[in-house]
């Protein structure tokens, strides 16, 4: 039996037995002084000493919920919340550990707290085609090391981020453009994409059941809706978007004003543009 169980059951027992000592002067106060009325005053006993039984396990509660806090040194132990618990989970590797190509690392190598959903590996994209033969989430070592230090801190608020693109090969950017009616969304190919660099992400947050916030648009939405200076917003579409740009830029990345979801790093200007084929990266 541990110390904090034996100072729990003493403390329990030395409670008992003052109720008990309570009980015994409260009855003989009665017989002695109120014989007329023992029937009655019995009837009183039994009532106080449920309460007092009950008053004893509401004790030995508070005593179990105050000495569990307590560790093996006598520290105090606060218990962790829900959202600490629900960043401890996920698998966790040091980003200088792990092999890239060419600059690029796979980022569910490095951290799997992220909601990894690439649409141009899916048809769920505005081309309404699968234009990556291979979901595989690659940045930049130091983009990478930003968005952790980003999610980490929506970690702390319930939520995580959701990852709708990252690196874009380079011929992947022409194939994109050639498709797009509305050619302002996209970067032209002669200068590429932030995307191609491995400096880029779209995003999104979902919260701890991975259901995404309310934005004001889905993916790819290639219209005025998509601006961040979108009146017809909500009100919940503002704070959920204000909380997502804060964060993201106080970690060194970019906005951009006719897409929310975009983020680009900072330091985007030092990485040359890539055209690695995700189907090459093994």
């Amino acid at each position: 039996m541990g110390r904090h169980e034996k100072v729990i059951i003493n403390f329990c027992i030395a409670t008992i037995l003052i109720c008990l000592s309570i009980m015994s002067l409260y009855v003989y106060f009665v017989f002695e002084n109120e014989k007329n009325t023992n029937t009655f005053r019995l009837i009183e006993t039994d009532e106080f000493l449920g309460k007092i039984l009950i008053l004893v396990d509401e004790t030995y509660k508070k005593s179990v919920s105050v000495f569990s806090k307590i560790d093996n040194k006598g520290k105090r132990v606060e218990k962790q919340t829900s959202a600490n618990n629900y960043i401890s989970e996920p698998k966790k590797k040091k980003i200088d550990e792990v092999r890239d190509i060419k600059g690029l690392v796979n980022l569910e190598e490095i951290d799997s707290n992220f909601v990894i959903e690439l649409r141009y590996a899916t048809e769920e994209n505005f081309t309404r085609q699968k234009i990556y033969p291979k979901a595989v989430c690659m940045l930049r070592r130091e983009t990478a090391k930003k968005l952790i230090n980003a999610n980490n801190e929506f970690n702390k608020m319930g939520y995580r981020i959701k990852i709708w693109d990252a690196y874009r090969p380079y011929y992947v950017q022409k194939i994109l453009y050639d498709i797009a009616v509305d050619k302002e969304f996209l970067a032209n190919p002669v200068s590429g994409s932030k995307h191609n660099r491995g400096a880029a992400v779209d995003i999104t947050l979902v919260d701890e059941d991975e259901r995404e916030l309310s934005m004001p648009t889905g993916f790819d939405e290639f219209t005025n809706r998509a601006s961040q200076n979108y009146i017809g917003m909500s009100e919940i579409q503002k704070k959920n978007l204000e909380c997502l740009r804060s964060v993201m830029e106080k970690n060194g990345f970019i906005s951009v004003k006719n897409e929310w979801w975009h983020f680009t790093d900072s330091d985007w200007e030092k990485y040359p543009l890539l055209n690695i084929r995700l189907e090459d990266i093994k």
